[in-house]
């Protein structure tokens, strides 16, 4: 409620001049892009996912999405190297298809709840993680992305009875009527 967040907020002491920096809500779906950079600072093996279906604002469904903005993906590029970050990464966004406006959520830099997804579509991520710091034995071309829908089947049948409940909240992406959720779960 606005009370607790007023109250949350006032309970935080700041340093002189901090501020809290936040965004309003945004019921769009999320945008992963996962990545690697090297030991020597190369950064590659960019490869982006959609994420049409959330559940409690987790991926439930997850596929590739080819016709990203290049222009994102050397943000993303820009922004490891700016960090000197190594290793696997994934950058999480709110992404809006109509308009192409990507809205930064977070990046990890480990294996994260998308990787098995990712795995499915034909991104080897624990195997570039290995190539990142030089592990050439390993290293495999491509990747070669599948178009697929990937998801979990326990995750989907949660989605399924949370919705025939009337249990989903704000969190659960897209916002349809109880029809087209059941069809398409």
């Amino acid at each position: 409620s606005h009370e607790d967040l007023d109250h949350f907020v006032s309970s935080i002491s700041f340093e002189k001049g901090g501020k809290i920096i936040a965004q309003p809500f945004k019921n769009l779906p999320n945008l992963v892009i996962h990545g690697i950079r090297s030991e020597n600072g190369e950064t590659g093996r960019l490869s982006a996912f959609i994420v049409d279906r959330k559940l409690e604002g987790v991926t439930l469904t997850l596929q590739p999405c080819s016709d990203l903005n290049r222009d994102l993906i050397f943000k993303c590029s820009e922004f490891v190297k700016l960090f000197d970050l190594k290793g696997n990464f994934h950058f999480e966004f709110l992404f809006d298809p109509v308009t192409g406006d990507a809205f930064f959520l977070e990046i990890n830099l480990r294996f994260g709840g998308t990787t098995a997804k990712v795995l499915a579509c034909g991104y080897d991520e624990p195997v570039y993680a290995l190539e990142a710091y030089g592990v050439e034995s390993v290293k495999l071309p491509g990747p070669e992305i599948k178009p697929v829908i990937v998801s979990n089947k326990q995750a989907l049948l949660k989605y399924m009875a949370k919705a025939l409940t009337g249990k989903l909240s704000i969190l659960d992406y897209p916002d349809e009527p109880l029809y087209k959720k059941m069809a398409m779960a």
